[in-house]
């Protein structure tokens, strides 16, 4: 029996070759109809018998190209028409909320063979694509992700591409970021004095400034990074000078996973993250000592990372060696985009800038990820991972708000990242980054104009942190439309119950800060959470924090505040600690705190191991690098047992544990690994008062792997289901996703049915 459907295909399938993919599969079974971009999906009519209608859309759902993600096939009975082919038709308008185009991918295997064939005409070339790799979302201004709407819309092809794009039997068939060295993008190379040179001679010179130690500001996928030699320590300790980063651990790139593999271990799990069309940063066990010891700064793990783009390739073939690439922005400040402003706010900076004329529309920083309880785990979302569609699980479908009450999240003053819900779904934007500068909240306010520009829809409601002084909070009060106030801790174990589809949870949310509903500052939170809201069953006993939100830099600080609240004597005589602790017993500068966080500054300032934190959670790495050289020295000789504390159904007092800790202040390594050892029994103790099912692991401290995977393996032993963020960062960078599931359950509860418009 002959018939004709129309097929819509939802997920991520703009932007990936899917209508090139659905062409050629139809034409090859002799199926008639056409297929086009529309709003946001792909639409599908196709006539012919009806057992090989059924055939296609398996092979469609089945075979569907790599970078794709088909969340949803609907399709239905149409009447059926004189057609004589299958064609591609012109994208409409976006009318319904979807996202409209894939992440960034890397370049895929067929092109990067093109690109080392001396016989190709893109031989060399570093903006190589196909329909399957390439920027999409950095190049996108509107949607349909047509070329019309992308950075290559000033690039008219050349008859040889244009072939190749009408070309249903050719890889780039429809790949609307094709280009060639004839019709594409090119290269320039500014030197310091302001000169500058073009195509193969710009990148010959940028890989001269690497060899001799300089530091080159690349324009890279999503915007500017700085790269110098992994190998020359005097270079790399020029560019912590300069960028203001003394400390923090830097990333990494190379060519291929053979070559990571000399520097870090990697695992099958790791190794599929490295090759992935993601390119994301993946956080490997270091091996060796081969790179500059300022690389990584102490740390046991190593921020590698495979070349993101053919320019990044071509770098990295060509040195023969490793690579540190790092953000290319100012310190506090989000990556520079635009060309002029990061050749004058980079100057000081860079020897050189290899720069290129396709512009860059969205940004977005590298992705970081590691494997954690062999499940993949982001660590932040940007590029290769996001913008990223999820559905709004854990509400009941039947009684779902209305596109009208769509609502944007904010996020938190840290590693801000916005999301926007509408229709069931959570649109999950790159992260932006911290928002103490000005730069930083232009940088923001232009992610929130971006999101909602994406899905075509004005939010009627914002969701918010609830503490005053953060930036987007600040922002959405003033904006004028309604504010939801989302406690801090709330959103974490919301933002992981909705990834996993859950309805209610002990959520377990340790960090550094959040203001708790009681207006003090929380951050060890055991909340029971379901739709209609949560409940607070234990935390931390406080402890002060002299000199309020200086002791996020200082250990010391905390150390004083915990001494001063145990009725403890310091661990030594030091004049700075003394005062510390009288400031302590002072209510109005030093604050009550019931932080993880915090007790990990705390503990790594007794033990020695960081006084004085120069970036954020340094002093916390530091306990779990110590705990995990501390277990890794024990495994031969039992178990290492952690330390007293006491639990009286509300609160964990950690008073026993401090005095223990101060008897062994010599022992560095087995204090962290007694520390790491308490929390879990901490863990344990509560969660089996509780006699809940489901426990979410989530917040910044989680982070720490030690930490994540002893807390699963002993919750699981004790019978329990635990799940953590994955797909979102289990720190702040994930808030906005939780905001706006605790947002539409609120406005669910209380019958919200209101409508907009689109937007102006």
């Amino acid at each position: 029996m002959i018939e004709r459907r129309r097929v819509a295909v939802r997920g991520v399938v703009q932007g990936v070759g899917f209508r090139p993919f659905v062409t050629r599969l139809a034409r090859a079974m002799d199926l008639v109809g056409f297929v086009q971009n529309l709003s946001g999906e792909v639409v599908v009519e196709i006539e012919g018998e009806s057992q090989r209608l059924d055939h296609f859309l398996t092979r469609v759902q089945c075979d569907a190209p790599r970078g794709s993600d088909v969340t949803d096939i609907d399709q239905c009975q149409v009447p059926r028409r004189k057609s004589s082919g299958f064609e591609i038709l012109a994208s409409e308008e976006q009318r319904f909320p979807q996202l409209a185009t894939s992440v960034d991918l890397a370049p895929c295997g067929d092109c990067l063979r093109e690109l080392n064939d001396p016989h190709n005409r893109r031989y060399q070339y570093p903006f190589i694509c196909c329909a399957q790799c390439g920027p999409r979302f950095t190049i996108i201004a509107n949607s349909p992700y047509d070329r019309e709407n992308t950075a290559m819309r000033t690039f008219a092809l050349c008859e040889s591409c244009r072939a190749e794009f009408d070309s249903d039997t050719d890889r780039r068939f429809h790949a609307e970021g094709i280009c060639c060295p004839d019709c594409g993008p090119r290269l320039a190379f500014h030197r310091a004095d302001g000169s500058y040179s073009q195509s193969s001679q710009a990148l010959d010179e940028a890989l001269s400034l690497l060899a001799n130690g300089g530091i080159l500001a690349l324009k890279g996928i999503g915007g500017y990074q700085l790269l110098v030699a992994a190998d020359n320590q005097q270079a790399v300790e020029r560019l912590r000078r300069r960028k203001h980063r003394p400390a923090k651990p830097l990333a990494v790139m190379f060519l291929n996973s053979n070559d990571v593999s000399r520097y870090a271990s990697v695992n099958a799990d790791e190794k599929q993250a490295l090759e992935s069309l993601a390119a994301p940063i993946v956080l490997l066990r270091a091996t060796g000592d081969s790179l500059a010891g300022s690389v990584a700064c102490g740390s046991p793990w190593l921020g590698a990372m495979l070349p993101a783009s053919p320019l990044h390739f071509l770098l990295a073939q060509k040195r023969c060696a490793p690579t540190v690439v790092t953000s290319g922005n100012l310190h506090g400040e989000p990556m520079f985009t635009d060309d002029s402003e990061a050749l004058e706010g980079l100057a000081d900076i860079a020897d050189g800038f290899l720069v290129h004329n396709r512009d860059i529309f969205n940004l977005a920083d590298d992705s970081v990820v590691r494997i954690a309880s062999h499940r993949l785990q982001i660590l932040r979302l940007a590029r290769g991972y996001a913008p990223t569609m999820l559905a709004l699980s854990g509400r009941d479908e039947e009684s779902g708000l209305t596109a009208g009450s769509a609502i944007l999240a904010t996020g938190g003053h840290l590693k801000q990242s916005p999301a926007l819900w509408v229709q069931d779904r959570v649109l999950c934007w790159p992260q932006v980054g911290d928002q103490g500068t000005l730069a930083a909240q232009n940088a923001m306010l232009s992610g929130f104009r971006s999101i909602t520009r994406c899905l075509g829809v004005k939010a009627k409601f914002l969701a918010t942190d609830m503490h005053p002084d953060y930036a987007p909070g600040m922002w959405a009060r003033k904006d004028g439309r309604p504010v939801i106030a989302v406690q801090h801790h709330h959103a974490h174990v919301a933002a992981c119950m909705a990834e996993h589809g859950i309805k209610s949870a002990l959520g377990i949310a340790w960090d550094g800060t959040g203001l708790g509903a009681d207006g003090s500052l929380w951050g060890s939170e055991f909340l029971q959470v379901t739709a209609s809201g949560y409940r607070r069953l234990a935390g931390l006993r406080p402890f002060p924090l002299p000199g309020g939100d200086a002791a996020s830099r200082d250990g010391r600080r905390v150390l004083a505040g915990l001494c001063a609240e145990a009725g403890l004597a310091l661990p030594d005589t030091d004049k700075q600690l003394c005062a510390y602790a009288r400031l302590a017993r002072s209510s109005t500068s030093s604050p009550l705190s019931s932080s993880m966080g915090r007790l990990f500054d705390g503990v790594a300032a007794l033990s020695g191991l960081c006084q004085q934190s120069q970036f954020e959670a340094q002093a916390a790495m530091a306990v779990e690098y110590a705990a995990m050289a501390a277990f890794a020295e024990s495994q031969g000789d039992g178990v290492i047992n952690p330390y007293d504390f006491s639990f009286d159904g509300e609160q964990l007092d950690w008073r026993p544990t401090l005095a223990q800790m101060l008897a062994e202040k010599e022992q560095p390594g087995r204090i962290a690994a007694r520390f790491h050892a308490t929390l879990v029994a901490m863990v344990l103790a509560v969660v089996g008062r509780s006699q809940m099912h489901t426990v979410a692991l989530c917040g910044g401290c989680f982070q720490n792997k030690l930490l994540l995977e002893s807390c699963e393996r002993a919750l699981v032993d004790a019978g329990h289901r635990v799940i953590f963020p994955q797909r979102v960062p289990p720190g702040d960078g994930g808030l906005a996703l939780g905001q706006a599931w605790v947002a539409a359950m609120t406005l669910e509860n209380v019958g919200t049915r209101q409508q907009e418009g689109p937007c102006a």
